[in-house]
């Protein structure tokens, strides 16, 4: 890692879980950098990146202040702390609350996505999708492999959309995507990965088919990133095993709509 890299990461971290609150004045250049034990090239660097994203500003003969990031940083402030965050470390930024509340967004977004893409989406995005999906189903006893397809059937479902902005948003986005689907892949059996797999691929067929309408296969699968979210969300607040996570995906996913699966 870069040094001014270590300098984003370090300050990044303190601004997102208000060590440093808006409104605070940073040190001077010169203390920032004997502080952080970076020089001040480095460090202006780091500065200018962050004031960017909208999280410092920086006047020039005042000083440097935190700015609420809330109110003024876009989502790729979020996917450069989900980037940098330590997922050994005890004091990871990406804790259960935060792990909630993007998968909260994402089962709101992503059925709305696959509207408007089923709206646009040509054979061939219905082919390259459902391929993606068959080698799914052959790795589901390779997480990482798994992880990376499902992110991968995601970005496809993006790009049918025909929608630049969506289609950067999802390039933006990887890393906390990738977070959040390694979340859910982490806590379920071999079992419950074949079973979300085919309840995808029933989707997709059922969509190729056009026996269910575009409203139809978002709410189904709406179902079933309810399901993600719910099945996460418990496990972490009783502290249930796996084998009680795997129980209550099954039960939520059971009825999620009339695909044959």
């Amino acid at each position: 890692m870069q040094k001014h890299e270590q300098a984003m990461r370090q300050l990044s971290r303190d601004i997102f879980t208000r060590r440093l609150h808006p409104g605070d004045k940073l040190p001077s250049e010169r203390q920032l950098s004997l502080d952080m034990e970076i020089d001040r090239t480095s460090l202006r660097v780091a500065l200018k990146h962050l004031e960017s994203m909208g999280v410092l500003d920086i006047r020039q003969g005042d000083g440097i202040y935190v700015r609420d990031f809330t109110h003024h940083a876009g989502p790729e402030f979020l996917q450069l702390v989900v980037e940098m965050d330590d997922l050994d470390s005890a004091d990871t930024v990406v804790d259960d609350y935060l792990m909630d509340e993007m998968w909260e967004f994402w089962g709101a977004y992503f059925p709305v996505l696959l509207k408007m893409s089923s709206k646009k989406a040509s054979s061939r995005d219905m082919r390259d999708l459902m391929a993606l999906l068959d080698q799914e189903l052959e790795c589901a006893d390779d997480r990482d492999a798994v992880v990376e397809l499902d992110l991968l059937a995601e970005e496809r479902i993006a790009r049918a959309t025909g929608n630049m902005v969506i289609m950067l948003y999802s390039n933006a986005s990887r890393t906390i995507r990738r977070r959040m689907v390694k979340a859910f892949y982490d806590r379920v059996d071999d079992e419950t990965v074949r079973r979300h797999v085919e309840i995808k691929r029933a989707l997709t067929k059922e969509w190729l088919s056009g026996s269910m309408t575009a409203e139809e296969i978002a709410d189904n699968y709406g179902q079933v990133l309810a399901a993600h979210r719910q099945a996460i969300k418990q496990n972490w607040e009783s502290k249930k095993d796996t084998a009680a996570l795997l129980q209550q995906y099954k039960e939520a996913v059971g009825g999620a709509g009339s695909a044959k699966i």
